[in-house]
């Protein structure tokens, strides 16, 4: 049972992979792969996004011509085919060989992979990890190996947020956007006296979350932030008539996180946050004499429809653009009534074509028989 369990991810692999090729979340009006996932399976979209990414490395390839071509990472996927490893397995190789340079993965990718899937055969994930780690510290002890170009092919972000209206921040940096955080958060993550002149009491972890969120306040005041879904960069704190009253219960930002009324009410005098209290009898429509949305029509469809109006699309506002229900043309009004966000989605052609050459960048190699992750 264990070995044929194993063995499911292959096929999953292959419908994710043809599914891209084939641009079904286009022509069926999903933003991506991820998210048609998301929707029909109802799975969390970080699971979604973790299957679309691993058919990327270990389902079947397309050419620009529409040709079958191995996975980049034919032996793991030769050995999830027979069961004798686990998806988590998979993952722990996947990762490896993804930390690697690009010189050293094209000269030692190909051993390494055939020797962590003979060891993932003989050992559990997490010891299988462990050796791992021992195999980039012999490749690239120090990652002094990676120079400017590597840096810029792997940076990456995560800013996600938690059920409980917290979040969690994780990236990897180029040299340069290290530095130039490090002399951003160097002053304002100081040791500063307390109030009684007595020393700071924060632990360096909390004066560098401090120092974040000093850091995003002073930008979002400097005006200097480009328009972000037509208006200037804002904070949109929505709450209600009671709450404003009783001071109690939680505001919604326009990302779906959550704030305290006293936090909220606090941060209120900035111009980069505004607070939008609604009652019941909802917002007013403007402008219906101008064909393209006011600022204030925006900051009103933020805090009415929080972001994309597509049934299963979540995308915030600043990712959106405002659009007529009834078109313009046909005599659609631009008021409130009449107006939603609305992602925009690219055609299922240009989907096919993007998938295509995203496989062919990855198998830009010196070596043309080697699939490698570009």
């Amino acid at each position: 049972m264990e070995t044929q369990h194993r063995r499911l991810p292959v096929v999953d692999h292959a419908l994710i992979a043809e599914l891209g090729y084939r641009g079904a979340a286009g022509e069926l009006m999903a933003r991506d792969t991820a998210s048609l996932l998301h929707e029909v399976l109802r799975v969390a979209p970080v699971e979604a996004k973790a299957r679309c990414q691993a058919a990327v490395d270990l389902g079947p390839g397309r050419s620009f011509t529409g040709q079958l071509q191995a996975p980049l990472l034919p032996v793991v996927a030769a050995a999830q085919a027979d069961g004798s490893i686990s998806v988590e397995h998979a993952k722990v190789i996947r990762g490896v060989i993804a930390e690697l340079p690009k010189d050293v993965e094209c000269e030692h990718g190909a051993a390494v992979e055939a020797r962590l899937v003979a060891e993932a055969q003989r050992f559990d994930p997490n010891v299988l990890a462990t050796l791992a780690r021992r195999v980039v510290a012999l490749l690239n002890p120090d990652g002094v190996l990676a120079d400017d170009v590597e840096h810029d092919r792997r940076p990456s972000r995560h800013l996600v947020g938690n059920r409980d209206g917290s979040g969690e921040l994780r990236a990897h940096l180029t040299p340069v956007a290290l530095a130039q955080w490090q002399a951003v958060l160097d002053p304002l993550a100081a040791p500063k006296p307390s109030d009684a002149d007595g020393p700071d009491t924060r632990r360096p972890g909390q004066r560098m979350h401090d120092a974040l969120a000093d850091a995003a306040h002073r930008l979002l005041a400097s005006g200097d932030l480009p328009p972000s879904g037509g208006v200037p960069a804002t904070v949109l704190l929505t709450l209600t008539l009671d709450q404003l009253e009783t001071r109690t219960g939680h505001v919604t930002t326009a990302h779906g996180g959550t704030i305290s009324v006293h936090e909220a009410l606090k941060q209120a005098g900035d111009a980069n946050v505004i607070p939008v209290v609604l009652d019941s009898k909802g917002i007013l429509a403007y402008g219906q004499a101008r064909r393209t949305a006011t600022t204030h029509q925006r900051l009103a469809l933020a805090v009415r429809d929080g972001g994309c109006c597509f049934p299963g699309c979540d995308a915030p506002p600043g990712w959106t653009q405002v659009h007529h229900i009834l078109n313009w043309a046909f005599g659609g009004g631009t008021d409130l009534t009449n107006l939603c966000f609305i992602v925009r989605i690219p055609s299922p052609g240009a989907r096919e074509t993007r998938m295509a050459s995203d496989h062919e960048k990855r198998r830009a190699l010196v070596d043309p028989t080697r699939p490698h992750r570009s």
